[in-house]
C-alpha cells in the first residue's frame, strides 16, 4: 500500500482542526501503488480519499457520514 501504508489511528490538517479516523493512510510513490491502493479500496467496500499536505482549514479532507432522509 505504498511507504507508510496500513492503519491509522488519527490524521489530522496541519493545524489539527480537522481530525479524522481513517481505514488506512497511505503513501503512494508511483502511479501502480495508487491504483493497487484504489482497487484494493473498491474490494474491501471502501472509498478512497486524497488529502495531499493536510493543509486545508476546511473539512474536505474528511468523510462525512451523512444519514438517510
Amino acid at each position: 500500500m505504498g511507504k507508510n501504508g496500513g492503519m491509522s489511528k488519527t490524521w489530522s490538517n496541519w493545524a489539527g482542526n480537522q481530525i479524522a479516523h481513517p481505514v488506512a493512510i497511505s503513501h503512494p510513490t508511483s502511479e501502480a501503488e495508487v491504483s493497487e491502493i484504489v482497487r484494493s479500496a473498491a474490494e474491501a467496500g471502501h472509498t478512497v480519499k486524497v488529502a495531499a499536505s493536510g493543509h486545508s482549514f476546511t473539512s474536505a479532507a474528511l468523510e462525512l457520514q451523512l444519514e438517510p432522509i
